[in-house]
C-alpha cells in the first residue's frame, strides 16, 4: 500500500473514521472470503460474521486472523448474551449487529448483508461528520450483467442505480421494470447503514433506528448488491419463496414487485427453467441499453474486484470465485441444510 494512503487512513482514524462491518451469514465460504477481504482491503478496521450455522470451512481459512472475529450462533451462543435465539433471521440479525457494536473499537458499524459491498473507502466522509449525526446512510445500486459480456467469477457484471422516474425507468429498461422492480432494481432499493459506535442507537436492516434529522446521506460512497450471486442463486431464493407460500395475503388491495416475482415463479410449476428466464429478461443488459443508462449515469462499475483483495489481505488461502464453483457449493450446502436432495438435479 503506498505510504502516502497508509498516512490518510491513520489520519482518518484519530479523527474518527475508522469503521467496521458486520454481517449474520450462511453463505459458501468463497462469498464470505471475498466479503471480508474486500472491505479489509478497503479500510475496514474489522469485520464482524455471524455465522447462522457451522462454517468449518471459513473458521479454517481465517478463523485465526485477528482482523475478523466468527461467531458461531447457536442457543449457546443467544443464552450466553442474556436471551433465547430469535426465530426470524431478521431479528437474529438486529441482535446480532447490537452485539458486534459492544465488541468494536471502530468509530462506525456498518451492518450489511453478505451479498452488499461497500464501493469505496467512507472514512474522511464519516471523520468529517459533526458529532451530533449518529448514522450514516449509504444508497446501494444491484448488480446487473451485460450482454455478450464473459462470466469469470460471481462478481462480474456492472452497477445499476436506482431510476425513481417510472416513465424515464419504463423508456430506458422497459414496461415491465415498472411492476416487477423497485426503482428498477429486483430486490431493493433501500439502502444500508452505520451507526455510531457507543451512540446509543440500535441497529435496524437498513439504517439505524434513529431519526433522519441525526442520519447523514452519503455522499460518493454506494453499495454494491449483487443480489442473486449467480442466476441459479436468485432462481433458487425465489422458488424458496413460492414453495414457503410468500404470497399477498387475500384481501390485500396492492402487490408488491416482489409479490409479482414470486407468483411467477409459482406459474413455473417447480422448473426453475423460467425463473432463469425471468432473471435474464430483467437483468441482462443489452448494449443500446448500456449505453443509454449509462449516458445518464444510471450504470457504473461495481468497485469490486474480489480477487485482487483476496491475493492482498488473504495471501495463501484459496477461493474459487467462478460460477460453476459457487453453484456447486450453494447446492451441497442447501441440500445439506433442508435434507432436500432433489436440488442436486434442478
Amino acid at each position: 500500500m503506498p505510504r502516502e494512503m497508509t498516512s490518510n487512513r491513520a489520519q482518518m482514524s484519530a479523527s474518527g473514521g475508522r469503521w467496521s462491518v458486520v454481517a449474520t451469514v450462511r453463505e459458501p465460504a468463497a462469498l464470505l472470503l471475498a466479503f471480508a477481504a474486500h472491505h479489509l482491503d478497503l479500510g475496514a478496521l474489522h469485520v464482524h460474521l455471524y455465522l447462522d450455522g457451522p462454517h468449518p470451512d471459513l473458521e479454517a481459512a481465517i478463523g485465526a486472523d485477528p482482523r475478523v472475529t466468527l461467531i458461531t450462533c447457536d442457543d449457546a451462543f443467544y443464552s450466553s448474551i442474556g436471551r433465547r435465539r430469535p426465530g426470524w433471521i431478521n431479528r437474529r440479525q438486529i441482535v446480532n449487529a447490537n452485539h458486534a457494536e459492544t465488541l468494536s473499537d471502530a468509530d462506525w458499524l456498518f451492518h450489511l448483508d453478505a451479498d452488499e459491498f461497500l464501493t469505496a473507502d467512507p472514512a474522511e466522509e464519516l471523520a468529517a461528520l459533526p458529532p451530533e449525526i449518529a448514522a450514516y446512510w449509504v444508497q446501494n445500486g444491484e448488480r446487473v450483467y451485460l450482454e455478450g459480456a464473459p462470466l469469470e467469477t460471481i462478481f462480474d457484471g456492472a452497477l445499476a442505480l436506482p431510476m425513481t422516474d417510472p416513465g424515464r425507468l419504463a423508456r430506458v429498461r422497459g414496461p415491465d421494470m415498472g411492476h416487477l422492480t423497485r426503482h428498477g432494481l429486483l430486490a431493493h432499493a433501500l439502502g444500508k447503514g452505520a451507526l455510531r459506535v457507543g451512540g446509543g442507537i440500535g441497529a435496524g436492516i437498513h439504517r439505524p433506528r434513529c431519526d433522519t434529522d441525526v442520519t447523514h446521506a452519503a455522499d460518493t460512497v454506494r453499495i454494491s448488491h449483487f443480489d442473486g450471486l449467480t442466476r441459479l442463486h436468485w432462481a433458487l431464493k425465489l422458488q424458496r419463496h413460492a414453495e414457503n407460500g410468500v404470497l399477498p395475503k387475500p384481501g390485500r388491495r396492492h402487490s408488491s414487485y416482489r409479490d409479482q416475482q414470486i407468483a411467477l415463479a409459482v406459474q413455473s410449476g417447480g422448473d426453475l427453467a423460467p425463473i432463469v428466464a425471468l432473471h435474464d429478461r430483467l437483468r441482462v443488459i443489452p448494449p443500446l441499453m448500456a449505453r443509454r443508462m449509462s449516458r445518464i449515469h444510471r450504470l457504473k462499475p461495481t468497485g469490486v474486484d474480489a480477487s485482487a483483495s483476496l491475493t492482498r489481505i488473504f495471501p495463501g488461502v484459496s477461493a474459487d470465485l467462478s460460477v460453476e464453483a459457487f453453484d456447486a457449493a450453494l447446492l451441497v450446502e442447501r441440500a445439506g441444510r433442508e435434507g432436500h436432495a432433489a436440488l442436486l438435479k434442478a
